[in-house]
């Protein structure tokens, strides 16, 4: 070791310990820069399958923004010829039956004519589901639509039967009011009436 001695800094110089380099040495240099190639193929591969994988999702969700009108379309449909089948019976069942079903105006302290509320009731869930078809008038029946079901909704919790009995009136009644600001969608007469008063004007 040498020392040297200036004015204001002292150096030291250390010989360093000398390396060879045999066959081993540069067997696990090759083997640490195989292994560094190995990873970066593989973070490669990654990285290529991750972009595939978005690629795929973009087409996929791509694809479903296409065609969300006919998602409303099978929506109108569905729902449409539920309410047909649920108020076929209402309607035709007579004044009996109407005044069963416009009984439940009593939640709203009506207890007057309840033939007639009984037979407005039929007919909004009768013609608004053959409206939901067909999407014309679309969105004043779902307005009546949306009434009955809040109707029925206080009927049954005001009878005592909780959630559980007025669950069905509740969703429904959330489908329609949500239809209301939807809209009927591209597929509908409203809209194809629509287009046809634009092209006139």
């Amino acid at each position: 070791m040498l020392t040297a001695y200036t004015n204001y800094v002292t150096i030291v110089i250390v010989p360093h310990k000398r390396h060879t380099f045999g066959p081993s040495t540069m067997k696990k240099g090759f083997a640490a820069i195989a292994a560094t190639k190995i990873d970066h193929d593989n973070l490669l591969l990654r990285s290529i399958d991750l972009s595939q994988e978005r690629k795929i999702s973009v087409m996929v969700l791509t694809f479903l923004n296409k065609h969300r009108h006919i998602g409303l379309l099978i929506l109108r449909i569905g729902l449409g010829l539920m309410f047909v089948f649920h108020g076929a019976p209402k309607l035709f069942g007579g004044a009996e039956k109407w005044g069963q079903i416009g009984m439940a105006m009593a939640s709203l302290g009506i207890g007057f004519m309840p033939a007639f509320w009984g037979f407005m009731a039929a007919i909004s869930e009768f013609f608004g589901g053959i409206c939901l078809i067909l999407g014309i008038v679309f969105r004043p029946a779902c307005i009546l639509l949306t009434i009955t079901m809040l109707v029925a909704a206080m009927s049954h919790l005001g009878r005592g039967e909780g959630l559980s009995g007025a669950s069905h009136a509740i969703e429904a009644g959330i489908v329609f009011l949500s239809l209301i600001l939807i809209g009927a969608g591209k597929y509908s007469l409203d809209e194809k009436l629509q287009g046809n008063q634009d092209e006139s004007n």
